[in-house]
């Protein structure tokens, strides 16, 4: 009977040593769950941090694209109502230097170039075109400034306009001017 008292111990032993065995792994296999849970919400919470600094530097990138989008814009207006502005002052100008002079030789004189004296139609035509080629056209006055390289566009189109009515040439003579 002893015997049988031991035995029955002994399982009773067993079995609680079984059952705190069990326990201990459940209670390791929930730490292990609870762990690897806060793993994951950790990563959900890295992955949506790292999500919303993206989207606030897209953002910023956009405002900041936009921003120097409407700063080029305005730059633009602001340099073409100058554009204008300077041309109408040209404009008056050349026509005020202009008034009164009724052929090419007087209009290439008053802007300065010099026209010899007996000089044929075909003659001037030709100083007229070169001095409008070499010294008037756009590609020769890149370098002046804004007012000089508007002063050069409006007298090339006189002299080109000038010597078209002279030579009978009316071909696309009044597209935009009135001279």
């Amino acid at each position: 009977m002893l015997e049988k008292q031991n035995e029955k111990e002994e399982r009773v032993k067993q079995d609680l040593l079984a059952k705190k065995e069990l326990a201990r792994k459940e209670e390791e296999e929930q730490k292990q769950r609870e762990l690897q849970e806060e793993m994951e919400r950790a990563k959900q919470d890295r992955s949506a941090i790292k999500n919303e600094n993206l989207e606030q530097e897209i953002r910023e990138r956009q405002e900041k694209r936009v921003k120097k989008e409407r700063e080029r814009q305005k730059r633009e207006q602001e340099d073409a109502a100058e554009k204008q502005r300077i041309q109408d002052e040209v404009e008056t100008t050349l026509r005020e230097r202009i008034r009164g002079c009724n052929d090419l030789t007087s209009v290439l004189r008053r802007f300065g170039f010099s026209v010899p004296p007996g000089a044929t139609e075909q003659e001037i035509l030709k100083i007229s075109k070169k001095v409008a080629y070499m010294k008037l056209h756009p590609d020769r006055t890149i370098n002046l400034p804004l007012y000089g390289r508007i002063e050069a566009q409006e007298k090339m189109k006189i002299i080109q306009y000038t010597s078209q009515l002279e030579s009978g040439d009316y071909r696309s003579t009044r597209e935009n001017e009135d001279y």
